[in-house]
């Protein structure tokens, strides 16, 4: 639900306003063994409308991919609480609602620091783009400095990801934009030769 929930809904369907053929369902969470039980682990749901199923899916559904941990009851009990407490807390309304008090605070400052180039995302899933992947190298290495961590965007350091938690705080929120404040000033003094 990575991608689902961290966008304000429960299902990308909803996200995309589409009538989907074959929704893709795939809560995931570390994949740690202790003791020889999976503590997290992934679950993939496949949901089509029966029409939909031809036969060289039925014969191989797993054609559509297959979780790791396929079929183990503890990865199914897990993802069933999982849903049912994303549901019952309205998870995806409080991501809405936190996300969009996250972005304004993120554009303030975008306004109040140019090296911040650009502030894009929806609900917990943001991009912070810098004007080189020097200065995402730096934004990242000062957040993490400060006890933020934030995620490169594979292929270009210029922009960093910030994915929190659907549980996260109004308060954290503020701790990480004043963190994120302090770190934006030191790399612009530190570029500002260059």
């Amino acid at each position: 639900m990575q991608g689902t929930s961290r966008q304000n809904a429960l299902f990308i369907k909803y996200i995309l306003d589409i009538q989907l053929r074959l929704p893709y369902v795939s809560p995931k969470a570390g994949k740690q063994v202790k003791r020889g039980v999976v503590v997290g682990g992934e679950i993939t749901g496949i949901i089509a409308r029966p029409h939909l199923w031809t036969d060289e899916l039925k014969e191989n559904p797993w054609v559509l991919g297959s979780p790791t941990f396929g079929g183990n009851p503890l990865a199914c009990a897990a993802a069933i609480a999982a849903l049912k407490f994303t549901i019952e807390n309205d998870l995806p309304g409080q991501i809405r609602e936190k996300g969009d008090y996250f972005m304004e605070k993120l554009f303030g400052l975008q306004k109040k620091h140019p090296i911040l180039v650009d502030v894009r995302g929806k609900g917990f899933l943001i991009g912070l783009e810098y004007p080189t992947p020097e200065m995402g190298w730096a934004v990242s290495k000062g957040l993490f400095k400060r006890g933020v961590m934030t995620g490169g965007t594979l292929n270009n350091a210029k922009v960093n990801r910030i994915e929190p938690p659907g549980i996260l705080s109004y308060e954290t929120i503020d701790i990480i934009i004043e963190r994120l404040d302090e770190t934006l000033a030191e790399v612009a003094e530190e570029f500002k030769s260059i």
